[in-house]
Parts: C-alpha cells; sequence; structure tokens
C-alpha cells in the first residue's frame, strides 16, 4: 500500500521510482499495490507509478480521458490490470 506521504516532492501514490524502480525492480516484488484510502494523486498518475488499485474509490473516467489525451498507455493499463488478476488467480 503507499502512503499519503510526499517523497521528494511527489505523492508516493505516484512515485514511479519507488513503486517501480525500488518495490518491483530491485526489490522484486510481484503482487499488486494499492493505495491509501482517499489519497489526492491522480489516479492514472498512480497506474503509471505502479500502483494497481486506487482506494476506496477509483476514477475510470478519468483514466480512460488520460488515455484519449495519451497521457497513459494501454500497455501501462494492460500491465496493471494483469498484476491484480494475477494475485486472484493465486487465491485457492
Amino acid at each position: 500500500m503507499s502512503s499519503y506521504n510526499l517523497l521528494n516532492g511527489i505523492h508516493t501514490s505516484e512515485h514511479k521510482e519507488l513503486l517501480t524502480g525500488i518495490l518491483r525492480d530491485e526489490w522484486g516484488f510481484d503482487g499488486l499495490v494499492t493505495t491509501d484510502w482517499w489519497t489526492f494523486g491522480e489516479h492514472y498518475r498512480e497506474t503509471k507509478a505502479g500502483n494497481d488499485i486506487k482506494m476506496a474509490a477509483g476514477y475510470p473516467e478519468r483514466v480512460k480521458e488520460a488515455y484519449e489525451k495519451g497521457f497513459i498507455s494501454e500497455e501501462e493499463i494492460r500491465l496493471s490490470a494483469r498484476r491484480i488478476l494475477s494475485v486472484i488467480l493465486r487465491i485457492d
């Protein structure tokens, strides 16, 4: 779970170096990451950074708008969905 904090002026929920660079690449974490509840981060930026679920509610319409404007790619959205489904499929 990412937090509400700022790290070097960036919300941790939007911090790609932290969530993808350190957590996933350096430490090898292969699960999903969720935001803390009611974060102030922008949903598409959180997804790009490596957050997979926005709590307590996401903003799919804003992610769709960001996609249509080219701010987030289909590949980035699919990667997030893949991580969510991967965790669901691990559950017996």
